[in-house]
């Protein structure tokens, strides 16, 4: 399997991760609610995973909470800073925020960490 079929496998996965509805991200207040005393539990039991608080910065992210999903994206990124869906999402709401060198120092962080993906490079264009 050549360079270019990984990549495109790569991106492939990580097109679809980022396309899912996390299930566990709920809308309403209650549902949400739930979602954050889970990824609580979840961040007490295991508080070196990034992906607990990167989950929990999703959740804000679904109830328009972008303040607080900065903060939890950016959290996930002090335990492992290199973990590519914190890097990936912080991205997103900075560019949600008007933060513009902030969103496009995080996607091209993504490209250099994935290599060549046309959701990101398509994110980034974006921003300009």
């Amino acid at each position: 399997m050549g360079k270019d079929t990984i990549c495109e496998n790569i991106s492939d996965i990580f097109r679809n991760l980022l396309s899912n509805k996390h299930i566990f991200c709920k809308i309403t207040f209650s549902q949400n609610h739930d979602a954050h005393l889970d990824f609580d539990a979840a961040i007490a039991l295991n508080p070196s995973n990034p992906k607990f608080y990167h989950s929990k910065g999703l959740a804000y992210q679904d109830v328009g909470d972008f303040e607080n999903a900065i903060v939890f994206f950016k959290e996930a990124l002090v335990i492992q800073e290199d973990h590519v869906p914190s890097i990936y999402h912080l991205g997103l709401m900075q560019h949600k925020n008007g933060d513009l060198t902030d969103a496009l120092e995080s996607f091209t962080g993504v490209l250099k960490a994935i290599g060549n993906d046309r959701l990101v490079y398509e994110s980034r264009g974006l921003v300009y």
